[in-house]
């Protein structure tokens, strides 16, 4: 499980916490508390593959992103939060889950795109 979650612009930091193994204190370069989530999940498998605690925090630290997934950047003053990669509601959701939980000196605000790749049949 994941405890003493911090997020900010450069990421997450938390204290990955296996029962009967320990805690270790690890980061991953993203916001959003679904993508510690996915952190902890591949955790798992780490532990599952034989990996020390150790080797899954450095492995976790270490990750890099697609593109255009939740990507921090300034613009003219401006933070923005690009996280135009194949969109679905789910993800959408996450997003501003995320920039809802992000401080904030001003107004937040989302642009939304549409998620034409779901086709005609899914719900929407």
């Amino acid at each position: 499980r994941a405890e003493n979650l911090v997020m900010n612009a450069e990421g997450s930091r938390f204290d990955l916490v296996v029962a009967d193994l320990g805690r270790i204190s690890t980061s991953i370069p993203v916001t959003g508390e679904h993508m510690v989530s996915n952190a902890l999940l591949a955790a798992g498998v780490g532990l599952t593959m034989g990996l020390s605690l150790e080797q899954i925090a450095t492995g976790l630290a270490e990750t890099s992103l697609t593109s255009s997934r939740l990507r921090q950047y300034d613009h003219d003053g401006i933070s923005v939060i690009d996280d135009t990669y194949n969109a679905n509601p789910e993800s959408v959701i996450a997003a501003l889950e995320t920039l809802a939980a992000l401080p904030s000196k001003g107004q937040k605000m989302a642009v939304l795109g549409v998620m034409a790749e779901l086709g005609h049949h899914a719900d929407a």
